[in-house]
């Protein structure tokens, strides 16, 4: 609260290379925003994709796409702007993802060291979240750490997100003031338990864990195509943080997994924005492929799926932003498939183990 706050700014593209600047036209604009992570998600299931915004000390924002250019806040009234007790967060992460697999994007965001970080459910995909921290299991693990960047990811490939949050202190002094608070923190990971709680399964889940860093930004990729996704951690006063995911332990079953690569034609070639949706194994799972996130990070665009120990999926739908939607059936897991929009073809990618091209 000692330094002034900025406007974010919301650049269209105009397709010719350039871009134009339409914050106060989109309604979008902030004069003493402070704004530290953003991200786009269609909460509400309407098509179109809308912009979560978290705040430093102030109310995080919520603008719903009022499908014509425009944006409107919603943010309290959504039931996310501030906590369930009321205040406002230092909301350094901003993360969408559907943990429950009912169809509907939950959100998490993170916060300053004693608080906790916190998770919204989702409740009818129709605009209204619920904080559930302390039902899901998040309150305990999160309180005594500060936490940066982070978000949902299925590790186990049990097709249910986890949470990876990176940790660190803004001071590297704190512990001469609070002595129980240190700089450097151990990063957490959170298993979820298909029932709308997570276990903090930190201190069992290997070397990775062991050390304490600085952490802050933190993005998901499966670098090196074996079927398990991992992450990097941008440290603050030293190198990155390369958290491979070696599996299974010894003597577990492998479980299964399926990857899709989207590329648009009609729509953005990033594929931005576009829903798939997975059935296998009795379960529905939802991914959207997004930009943002985390805390100055961007992970893999790739839509990943854990299949537990089913190993094809009954049924992949893809939702493009265009409007078209494409249904393949009985698809093989293990795999890592490229779907192009319009082209009812998969394309199997036979990457090995080899780096990301």
């Amino acid at each position: 609260m000692v330094y002034p706050g900025s406007p974010g700014v919301l650049y269209h593209n105009n397709r010719n290379g350039t871009f134009t600047d339409v914050t106060r036209k989109a309604g979008v604009y902030q004069p003493n925003g402070y704004n530290l992570a953003v991200s786009a998600g269609d909460y509400d299931n309407d098509g179109w994709p809308d912009l979560f915004v978290a705040n430093d000390g102030s109310e995080a924002l919520l603008y719903r796409n009022n499908h014509n250019g425009t944006f409107t806040d919603v943010g309290l009234s959504s039931g996310m702007a501030l906590t369930a007790d009321g205040n406002a967060m230092a909301g350094m992460c901003v993360a969408l993802g559907d943990y429950m697999n009912d169809g509907n994007l939950g959100l998490f965001i993170t916060d300053f060291e004693p608080l906790s970080d916190h998770l919204w459910r989702n409740d009818d995909g129709k605009g209204h979240f619920d904080e559930v921290s302390d039902a899901a299991g998040i309150t305990g693990p999160t309180r005594n750490v500060l936490s940066f960047g982070g978000g949902f990811f299925d590790y186990d490939n049990d097709g249910w997100l986890d949470l990876f949050i990176a940790n660190g202190h803004i001071s590297a002094e704190i512990a001469r003031v609070f002595p129980q608070m240190t700089y450097r923190q151990i990063d957490s990971l959170l298993h979820n338990d298909h029932n709308g709680r997570f276990t903090d399964v930190t201190r069992m889940s290997g070397n990775g864990f062991a050390k304490p860093y600085v952490g802050r930004g933190v993005a998901f990729a499966d670098f090196d195509n074996d079927g398990w996704v991992d992450m990097i951690v941008a440290n603050n006063g030293s190198r990155p943080l390369l958290l491979h995911n070696d599996g299974p332990v010894s003597g577990e079953s492998k479980n299964h997994f399926i990857s899709f690569k989207l590329v648009g034609t009609r729509s953005n070639r990033d594929a931005i924005g576009v829903r798939v949706v997975l059935r296998a194994g009795g379960i529905t799972q939802t991914r959207e492929i997004e930009d943002g996130g985390s805390f100055m990070s961007q992970s893999d665009l790739r839509a990943h799926f854990g299949l537990d120990r089913t190993n094809r999926a009954d049924t992949v739908e893809i939702h493009w932003p265009s409007g078209l939607r494409q249904e393949f059936r009985d698809v093989a897991g293990d795999a890592f498939d490229r779907i192009v929009e319009g082209d009812n073809r998969l394309a199997r990618e036979r990457f090995g183990r080899n780096p990301l091209p």
